[in-house]
């Protein structure tokens, strides 16, 4: 099962959890607007996810896909990995996504059931 495998090195699935692991670092780090090395520490974090994501898109086939049993669903590891850059650019304020858009609904089936979608922790 899912649970009980272990991405080898180099691998789209091993960058996508990586990139998961870097947002949810980000969203426990507590911010604040007068400290700038919170935000900076915040910011390389979602800038590490970031890189993740890119590396993975990098090494992915196009049909790629990897089995998440909780989820009940093979997910496209390249449109996962697209979908972790959009979910940090909009933590970043890089872009904007509409609370009732698709894209959103597409982020939060599976960002948000892994409880990745917040960009901080309030």
């Amino acid at each position: 099962t899912s649970l009980q495998r272990c991405p080898s090195n180099g691998t789209a699935e091993r960058h996508l959890l990586r990139g998961m692991f870097f947002l949810k670092q980000a969203q426990l780090t507590e911010v604040s607007p007068y400290n700038a090395a919170s935000q900076d520490m915040w910011r390389s974090l979602l800038n590490l996810a970031d890189d993740a994501f890119r590396a993975g898109l990098e090494t992915a086939g196009d049909n790629e896909t990897v089995r998440f049993d909780d989820l009940g669903k093979d997910v496209v590891l390249k449109t996962a990995l697209e979908q972790g850059r959009l979910v940090a650019a909009r933590c970043r304020r890089d872009t904007v996504i509409a609370p009732d858009s698709v894209t959103w609904h597409q982020l939060e089936a599976f960002f948000g059931h892994y409880g990745v979608l917040k960009c901080t922790p309030h």
